[in-house]
């Protein structure tokens, strides 16, 4: 239900002055609680980082009841993009990729 409501919300920001200034700083909050995370973690560059894990989890929000799938589970894709995106993170910062995020590929 709040998956079609936030679906619905977007698809209004379009058309509905003011909106848009609502939804930005909510998102704006978001970007900013996870950058404040992907700091502790190394980051060299947390708000983008913050701001592609927002973006992705939109789209997966968004996906779902417009393509729904009885199969759906988030949890492995964004696990999958956000260890992807703390490995890259750490490699960057010279610290080397972390297999203890569940990556099956790290072992």
């Amino acid at each position: 239900m709040r998956t079609t409501a936030r679906y619905a919300l977007f698809v209004e920001v379009a058309s509905t002055p003011g909106l848009e200034t609502i939804i930005r700083s909510i998102r704006s909050g978001l970007v900013e609680r996870g950058a404040d995370m992907l700091e502790l973690v190394g980051s060299r560059n947390p708000a983008a980082g913050a701001a592609a894990i927002t973006d992705y989890l939109d789209g997966v929000v968004l996906r779902q009841p417009a393509m729904p799938d009885k199969h759906f589970d988030p949890a492995s894709g964004f696990s999958a993009v956000f260890g992807a995106l703390v490995r890259h993170l750490h490699t960057e910062v010279g610290r080397g990729p972390r297999p203890s995020l569940h990556n099956p590929e790290d072992g």
